[in-house]
């Protein structure tokens, strides 16, 4: 985990091959899995009334997400990154989040 924070703290000034390089190592499964508490049908499935979760569980889900979304973001910089099969199934997603204010 602190090798994907380190990663994600250099890929904004990592070039196209070393963002390419991350991409391949963690795998788009893995960056969807980071994104999944974004979806409506996980966050609907997490506790949301006040008391439910603990401030440590809420930290950690911005935190997955807010990492995924860093290398979501450092991989559209790449036009073949950005037009991937894989970037257009999480367009639908992002969507969501956007429309409900997040």
């Amino acid at each position: 985990f602190v090798g994907l924070l380190l990663a994600v703290r250099l890929l904004p000034q990592g070039g196209d091959a070393a963002i390419h390089k991350v991409i391949d190592a963690l795998g788009w499964r893995f960056i969807t899995r980071l994104l999944l508490p974004l979806s409506p049908s996980t966050a609907a499935a997490l506790p949301s009334a006040p008391g439910t979760t603990s401030a440590s569980q809420q930290q950690q889900v911005e935190l997955t997400c807010g990492l995924g979304l860093s290398i979501l973001s450092a991989a559209c910089r790449l036009p073949d990154l950005a037009a991937s099969p894989q970037v257009a199934s999480l367009v639908p997603m992002l969507v969501g989040v956007a429309v409900q204010g997040g």
